[in-house]
């Protein structure tokens, strides 16, 4: 992304408000969204299935990775409250400031991910358990999620988008000096 954005920062600009809108979408969506993640899931891979109601890996393959520090590419105040809201500070910390890997089964003791399923197990699953949480009353479940997810709602919409600016900004900075 960055040897883009050097060449055009606003198209990059462009992809990454695109991409806040879709976390926001889904952070915020009305209905049930389980995510069945059948291998590596890594940086924004990661971020997007963070944002489900419930998260599903395949036990015998896979990892999950924000190596965000590692390629100069800061989280935005959105996806740490998003990642605040479903780890605990030790695993949000390590995961941030480290950039590791964690194999599927560290990724269900950290809390990162919901269930370990068999690949063949791992779809089926994941439409079993979307569809039993589809079962309770629309606009509640809406409401009841809506709720629980308020403040990183709230930080996605209103702080995201001046730290897209300033990254997009610095950039420009960057490839003007």
């Amino acid at each position: 992304m960055m040897e883009q954005g050097a060449k055009d920062p606003a198209l990059v600009g462009a992809f990454l408000k695109t991409l806040n809108r879709v976390l926001i979408e889904s952070t915020g969506f009305a209905k049930p969204l389980v995510a069945a993640q059948n291998g590596h899931t890594v940086a924004g891979g990661f971020i997007l299935a963070a944002c489900m109601d419930y998260r599903l890996m395949r036990a015998d393959r896979g990892f999950i990775r924000l190596p965000e520090v590692q390629i100069n590419i800061p989280f935005w105040p959105g996806m740490t409250a998003l990642f605040q809201a479903i780890l605990t500070p030790q695993t949000l910390r390590t995961m941030f400031l480290t950039g590791e890997r964690f194999s599927s089964q560290q990724a269900l003791e950290m809390g990162a991910v919901d269930e370990l399923c068999d690949a063949e197990k791992l779809l089926p699953r994941a439409i079993e358990l979307a569809e039993m949480l589809g079962r309770s009353e629309s606009a509640t479940y809406a409401t009841v999620k809506r709720g629980m997810r308020a403040h990183v709602l709230r930080v996605m919409r209103e702080e995201d988008p001046a730290e897209i600016d300033a990254f997009v900004g610095r950039i420009n900075l960057a490839r003007t000096h």
